[in-house]
């Protein structure tokens, strides 16, 4: 009986020892802390007790555990993890480690004054010289001796400026409290070259006069009739007194000065810009004063008008250009207005001159002319019928330039062939100008120190009728308002 007794006493403590020393194995994807937890507390009969909200802030955990003991299964699943646990009796307890926090000390690097002046290369001071920190906005300016004063730090860089003078980068060393800073000078490259008399070829810093220079490119872009047109407001001293009439020639003046023209070097006094198309011109250049005059003589008291036109492609080889502009022009800013309260003649009486004859609009009639049958008509009423006669009469004017050039360029010479052709509709009726320009041109390198230039041109103009455009006792504008009375509509 007592041997009974001492085998059940021994089997319930190994039971005890097995219900809380079990193995745990573990196999778990993606899963979260609580369900590891609950899957020991099935294989261990521990139970659990922790703060939840912290837990779920950990997210989701993958293990592979097996056989292993409940430590080393709490060790492995809070590696790298801020928790740790103890054991009390039957229970786990789980709790966040303390974060200590060391006192971070902040300690500003030492400002360093630095003192010092800048300098051109002959000693000169730069007053107004500015001195910036790289990297930041602080910053300041030399004084009227050159010197100045800033704080940086060791390691800070110092940039120099001064307008005309190459900016210069200094290095702020501890223990260095006295720069001395001496800019040079930036040198501009003034390589622009100027086409003189006879072709002469000098660099623009070497003329003893003023020279203005104008691209080609500049004047293609909207072309009128005339080349002076697209010079307006481009050049100082150059006055283009402009003509709203149709087939009228700009008036061109340098310095109050009529202008020599001037082309690949040759004067010529019997050609205008118009017989110069846009798209052959490379470059204008602009001789002022009485020092270019030299140049040509009396002819050019004024400056000249020099202008250089394309001979070859822009490079090597062959090159088809097409060049099609179309403007609309309208020819006036307002409509004069006029009374239409009285008819042509004067006095009260009908007649051919001025506009102050009957009264119209109060049941008059008189022997009038009729525009329909073109005759004169008796019992015509005198009604200001015409009160649209101009408006109706004038048109939308319209421009169109077209270019085709080709050209072909090599290392022994080039030349260029193009065609021009501008056409003008006037704002009257029957008002047409055509304009052809043919021209040609090459060059031929004999050797570096010989070329041969040539050039050629064909300028043809033709027009209907030049008669009716200006403001004069014959032109349109002034008979339809001087004139004509509204009491005839023309149709």
């Amino acid at each position: 009986m007592k041997l009974i007794v001492l085998l059940i006493f021994i089997g319930c403590l190994q039971v005890s020892a097995t219900g809380f020393s079990q193995s745990i194995t573990l196999s778990e994807r993606n899963t979260t802390l609580n369900n590891v937890f609950e899957s020991i507390k099935e294989q261990s009969g521990y139970t659990f007790f922790y703060n939840n909200k912290l837990i779920k802030q950990e997210g989701r955990i993958s293990i592979e555990l097996k056989n292993v003991s409940v430590e080393a299964a709490l060790d492995q699943i809070f590696k790298n993890r801020p928790f740790s646990y103890k054991i009390i009796n039957k229970t786990i307890v789980i709790k966040r480690n303390s974060i200590s926090t060391a006192p971070v000390i902040v300690t500003a690097e030492a400002q360093i004054n630095i003192k010092g002046k800048i300098s051109d290369t002959d000693g000169n001071p730069l007053s107004g010289a500015t001195v910036m920190i790289k990297g930041t906005s602080k910053g300041t300016s030399a004084n009227i001796s050159g010197e100045f004063s800033i704080d940086a730090k060791d390691g800070d860089v110092l940039v120099v400026k001064y307008l005309g003078y190459q900016p210069k980068e200094v290095v702020v060393k501890a223990g260095v409290t006295s720069i001395n800073i001496v800019l040079e000078a930036e040198l501009q490259g003034l390589s622009e070259v100027i086409v003189t008399a006879l072709g002469v070829k000098r660099q623009e810093k070497a003329l003893g006069y003023a020279v203005q220079r104008v691209a080609g490119k500049d004047l293609q872009t909207v072309k009128g009739v005339d080349l002076g047109t697209s010079l307006t407001g481009r050049v100082s001293g150059l006055v283009i007194k402009n003509s709203t009439e149709f087939n009228g020639k700009p008036t061109i003046e340098l310095r109050g000065e009529d202008a020599l023209l001037v082309i690949d070097g040759v004067p010529y006094e019997n050609m205008t810009l118009r017989d110069v198309p846009t798209d052959d011109i490379e470059s204008m250049d602009l001789l002022k004063g009485s020092t270019a005059s030299s140049l040509y003589g009396s002819r050019a008291k004024g400056g000249v008008l020099m202008i250089t036109t394309k001979k070859g492609a822009a490079g090597k080889g062959f090159s088809i250009d097409v060049n099609s502009n179309t403007m609309f022009q309208l020819g006036y800013l307002a409509i004069p207005e006029v009374q239409s309260s009285y008819g042509r003649g004067q006095n009260g009486q009908i007649d051919n001159d001025y506009v102050w004859g009957p009264k119209l609009d109060v049941g008059n009639t008189a022997r009038d002319w009729n525009p329909e049958t073109k005759q004169f008509e008796d019992g015509r009423p005198l009604v200001s019928i015409g009160k649209d006669n101009l408006k109706n009469f004038m048109n939308t004017g319209i421009i169109a330039s077209n270019n085709i050039s080709l050209a072909q360029s090599n290392e022994n010479g080039s030349f260029r062939i193009g065609v021009n052709h501008i056409f003008q509709k006037g704002q009257f009726p029957n008002q047409k100008l055509n304009l052809l320009n043919l021209t040609s041109g090459g060059e031929i390198i004999v050797n570096d120190h010989f070329k041969v230039e040539g050039r050629f041109g064909l300028s043809r103009g033709s027009t209907p009728q030049m008669w009716g455009s200006g403001y004069g006792n014959q032109g349109y504008l002034y008979q339809l308002i001087m004139w004509t009375g509204t009491e005839i509509r023309y149709p």
